[in-house]
């Protein structure tokens, strides 16, 4: 009311002595400034006396003094101000969607833990209680394949992968042979196949950790291979099971770095691939005999297949040995931030790259490592090779001991993948039953089991088809051609699959519904859409495995109208040419003929065939490839290009025939001359 300043008047007599001591200190040298200065004749001499003197008390009792005081007195935490902080809000799961699959727990001393969802219909809020993940319902008819990149808040990194359970090494004349505690990581271990306790080979170390830094990150993939630490699973050290190729131990081997330097191998040698006895391959199932055939490349050759085309799958086999982690992962897409913005630590495939000459075409699904991981695997397995012998059995063993670490316990293989999770699941899981199938090795059996009893829980409501995510209101057509593959692969494997009367049953029921055309050869992404070339291709290709696909008027009717689209959704799209291609090759005769004849030496023709990027594919132009990337499409083009002797014939035999008048066998092949460099574009 006064205008008096009580609060520093009583701060001033709480002071300590020093304080009062200043102040007396700069009176006294005022005062004796003044008296020396007053007697003087000049008279700015004692103007500039009385203004020191002045400023001098104005600074010992004036509005400074409050400020020396609190500095010497701070005030409470209390009169700090407020600060908010802007919280996202819980958003419930629209109809079709599931909140992801696990959440985030705090953890002794700020870390992280895991926890796993028992239901999988069960939405879930992150454990802070306040955060949930944003995830907006995604429109079927507007991406029929590959969905939106969903950018998803949380607030600490979550956990991608746990350790694989412990699994029985297979029966083995004799003993395993442990690598020693001073072996590199990158030692083989070559009796039993089987290295328990091994050093870690499947990251780069760690920094200590530290403090993460104040700010949202993507709910995903948390391992970051380098810079940022992630969180760790609270529980005990679990052996894990490391598969390896049956080879002689060799002289110890350095680490492979993260960075490897260019390398231009030599065109390797389209020598038979096979080496087994006949009595091995008799134990294989009989739908994937031909890619261990001892005349395959003959057999492949009067199907359609060339030397070119032969020299390309090698070129690509080579290239993706050269993009794969460490760990075993082929790591398509750099983690980002919701806002894009690229995380700190956090790579992609293009770290194997050389300094000027990187391969571009990063995937948009950066947590799908599981998907591109067995895409990969299956190019290999489509090829006759496997992790138990060939010159990619390390590259393949690792592949395999990645997806066995990355599964959960009930069978998960989705990893930190929400936006197209399921697509990974039936990938690996047609990857592990291919495996097992090749190698017979028992160590894959489980997985692969584990695995095709998750895909089974995990159809959608209506019980037809399979979405994004287990147990969404309705399926697409798009995902049930891998569950389809998957089934396929298992069900001539002798695994078991539950409810597997129910799970046909189902599938056929939906391929009627998004079926159309005068024949019912045609299909949909879902009933309401309208009938496109690449769900034309996959349904018939789900006819074709489930065994009602052969020869008839909806064959004939989808064969002419793939052959009036040779492409779908842009001028290139390698995953339509693989499911038209296994649909027209299955089908045969002359509408196979003519759909090779234009097809193949056109996608021959895109393949990279110098520098560091030979062997693979540029993402192509549709919706799918530009958001699948490089490897994606590389595997995809390969994949096509094994078609000849990637699995039997189901319904075409006769026209394997060397007296089949009926089919006009391609004329044979020209001598190898290396394809035209594509345009770019």
């Amino acid at each position: 009311m006064t205008g008096l300043d009580l609060e520093s008047f009583l701060l001033l007599l709480r002071a300590d002595p020093g304080a009062w001591a200043l102040g007396a200190l700069v009176l006294a040298a005022a005062t004796i400034l003044v008296w020396v200065s007053w007697g003087s004749r000049n008279a700015i001499r004692k103007c500039l006396a009385l203004s020191v003197a002045g400023h001098a008390l104005l600074l010992v009792g004036g509005g400074s003094v409050p400020a020396v005081i609190r500095a010497i007195h701070p005030r409470p935490a209390d009169d700090e101000p407020e600060r908010h902080v802007r919280v996202a809000p819980v958003v419930e799961p629209g109809p079709g969607e599931n909140a992801a699959r696990a959440f985030v727990a705090a953890g002794e001393g700020g870390r992280a833990g895991v926890a796993a969802i028992d239901r999988l219909d069960v939405p879930v809020a992150l454990a802070s209680g306040r955060i949930a993940a944003e995830r907006p319902a995604i429109d079927p008819s507007s991406v029929p394949v590959m969905p939106e990149p969903t950018p998803l808040e949380a607030p600490a990194l979550a956990a991608a992968t746990l350790a694989a359970p412990e699994l029985p090494p297979p029966p083995s004349p004799e003993p395993a042979t442990i690598a020693p505690a001073s072996a590199p990581p990158e030692a083989i271990v070559a009796a039993g196949d089987v290295a328990l306790d091994a050093p870690e080979v499947h990251e780069p170390p760690r920094p200590p950790e530290t403090e993460a830094p104040q700010r949202n990150v993507p709910l995903g993939d948390a391992r970051l291979r380098s810079g940022r630490p992630r969180p760790r699973v609270a529980e005990p050290p679990t052996p894990r099971v490391e598969l390896a190729a049956p080879q002689p131990a060799p002289a110890p081997l350095a680490v492979v770095p993260l960075r490897a330097p260019p390398v231009e191998p030599p065109a390797p040698a389209l020598a038979e691939l096979s080496s087994r006895p006949s009595e091995a391959i008799a134990k294989i199932p009989e739908i994937y005999r031909p890619r261990l055939e001892a005349d395959r490349s003959t057999r492949a050759q009067r199907a359609g297949a060339s030397r070119a085309s032969e020299l390309a799958v090698e070129r690509a086999l080579d290239w993706l040995a050269r993009h794969q982690d460490v760990d075993g992962r082929w790591d398509g897409g750099t983690a980002r931030y919701s806002d894009g913005e690229a995380v700190e630590g956090d790579d992609d495939f293009t770290v194997h790259c050389p300094k000027g000459d990187v391969c571009f075409g990063e995937c948009a699904y950066w947590e799908a490592d599981s998907g591109l991981t067995a895409l990969a695997l299956l190019t290999y397995l489509g090829a006759g090779h496997t992790h138990k012998e060939g010159e990619y059995a390390r590259v393949i063993a690792r592949g395999f001991t990645f997806l066995m670490r990355l599964q959960k316990p009930d069978g998960d293989l989705r990893g930190a993948s929400q936006t197209v999770g399921m697509y990974c699941h039936a990938m690996a899981t047609l990857a592990l039953c291919e495996g097992y199938a090749l190698s017979r090795d028992e160590r894959l059996r489980g997985p692969a089991e584990r695995a095709v009893a998750f895909l089974a829980r995990s159809r959608a409501a209506d019980g037809q088809s399979w979405r994004y995510a287990p147990g969404a209101a309705v399926g697409d057509t798009s995902i049930l051609g891998w569950v389809v593959m998957a089934l396929k692969s298992a069900r001539e494997s002798n695994l078991p699959i539950p409810d597997r009367a129910s799970l046909d049953r189902g599938a056929a029921t939906w391929l009627d519904r998004v079926s159309d055309g005068d024949s019912k050869g045609l299909a949909k992404y879902q009933p309401a859409d309208k009938v496109t070339p690449t769900m034309t291709a996959e349904a018939w290709v789900c006819r074709q495995f489930l065994g009602f696909g052969g020869p008839g008027p909806a064959s004939a009717e989808a064969a002419a109208y793939l052959l009036d689209h040779e492409s779908d959704r842009g001028e290139t799209n390698v995953y339509y040419w693989y499911y038209a291609t296994l649909a027209m090759y299955q089908h045969g005769g002359k509408p196979w003929t003519e759909w090779n004849a234009r097809l193949r030496d056109r996608l021959i023709s895109l393949q990279r065939t110098s520098g560091h990027m030979s062997g693979s594919w540029d993402p192509d132009d549709s919706i799918y490839g530009s958001r699948g990337g490089r490897i994606y499409c590389t595997t995809f083009a390969a994949l096509t290009l094994e078609v000849y002797y990637r699995y039997l014939r189901l319904y075409d035999a006769p026209n394997l025939a060397e007296d089949d008048d009926d089919e006009e066998l391609p004329a044979p092949a020209p001598p190898l001359t290396a394809p035209a460099e594509p345009s770019r574009r």
